[in-house]
């Protein structure tokens, strides 16, 4: 009875895991055409040639072009970053809100937390080491290095604060599931959390495949940042106040990992076949 029980936990445990990885894929990729669309869709408005890529939002109007003016650096730079930072913070809402969840809507709102923040906040931080994309808002503002430095490291803190709390929610959750093991949580988080990071790093690394970027690369490296604090969460008190019922994998949900499945092989192959959405001016 106990061994056909272990055998039960193992085949629940790798079933989130498969859910947890298509719903991590198929959250970046939403994410990714949402962002850059809407990027697209405010250069559309201030006449700068772009289009839509596997790499994302490109701009072919050179950015001492009359066109770049401040108002058009500032709408169309920080268009992906706000795109992201609202479809993460609904996820976030969403999640605090609504009780009864499936672990595919669950899994897909954290992953959506999790890539819209880093997305918004994240990217912040990185175009501020690589000296790109928003960073050319910071110059037309005349921001000095102090203050470039300054709003980096309170984007990093933000990060953090932000991770705690998505930690929080998803561990009030985790903790009900009948596979969940205190004593396996480090291993857990490893492979329900870091694993489907790794396989949307690789597959957006891929992208640039056979040349290395390591900008590209650092973009989803921010990510881990959000991620930690699920490795450094412990029981608390509260937690039991908050407490949300696991639902386990029913019929439906199989039914829509190969909806996620399909649909995201359909993403990834149009992202590796050189697809491009232009804007024409």
């Amino acid at each position: 009875m106990a061994q056909n029980q272990k055998i039960k936990s193992k085949s629940q445990l790798f079933t989130v895991i498969v859910i947890s990885v298509l719903t991590a894929i198929f959250s970046y990729i939403i994410l990714f055409f949402v962002s850059n669309y809407a990027s697209l869709y405010f250069a559309y408005d201030f006449d700068i040639v772009a289009y839509m890529g596997q790499q994302g939002a490109v701009y072919q109007t050179p950015i001492t072009d009359p066109n770049w003016s401040f108002d058009a650096l500032t709408t169309i730079l920080l268009a992906r970053p706000l795109a992201s930072f609202f479809l993460g913070l609904t996820s976030i809402v969403l999640l605090l809100f609504l009780n009864k969840k499936s672990i595919i809507w669950f899994y897909f709102l954290i992953w959506m937390a999790i890539w819209g923040i880093n997305g918004a906040v994240g990217l912040l931080v990185d175009d501020a080491i690589w000296g790109i994309g928003t960073y050319e808002v910071a110059k037309a503002m005349n921001f000095s290095f102090s203050v470039v430095l300054a709003i980096g490291i309170l984007s990093t803190y933000f990060l953090v604060l932000v991770g705690v709390l998505i930690s929080r929610l998803y561990f009030v959750h985790f903790t009900q599931a009948p596979f969940y093991q205190k004593s396996h949580l480090f291993s857990q988080n490893i492979t329900t959390l870091i694993l489907p990071w790794l396989a949307v790093t690789l597959l957006y690394f891929g992208n640039w495949y056979p040349e290395i970027s390591f900008v590209e690369f650092f973009k989803n490296l921010t990510a881990i940042i959000l991620i930690l604090p699920f490795f450094f969460l412990k029981d608390h008190p509260d937690h039991q106040k908050i407490t949300r019922k696991w639902t386990n994998p029913s019929t439906f949900d199989f039914v829509y990992i190969g909806i996620l499945f399909s649909i995201s092989l359909l993403f990834i192959y149009l992202i590796f076949s050189q697809f491009r959405i232009d804007i024409l001016v």
